[in-house]
């Protein structure tokens, strides 16, 4: 009977420890994924920018060869 109340005194603050840690590590899990969002939209960005930037420069690489 001693024992088993060890036992329980003892796995009682690890009880309480494994949902607190998960709680956290879900928290910190937040941030790196707004991150990695606002990452992606900022290459969405570029991404359209340069097409847009090549465009111009093959139809400006069209007028001179028109020219020519």
């Amino acid at each position: 009977m001693k024992t088993r109340i060890i036992y329980l005194l003892l796995s009682l603050p690890l009880i309480f420890l494994v949902p607190s840690c998960s709680n956290n590590t879900a928290k910190a899990d937040e941030p790196e994924i707004a991150t990695m969002d606002s990452v992606s939209s900022d290459l969405k960005q570029s991404t359209e920018k340069l097409d847009e930037e090549a465009k111009k420069v093959e139809e400006s690489l069209e007028k001179i060869e028109k020219e020519f």
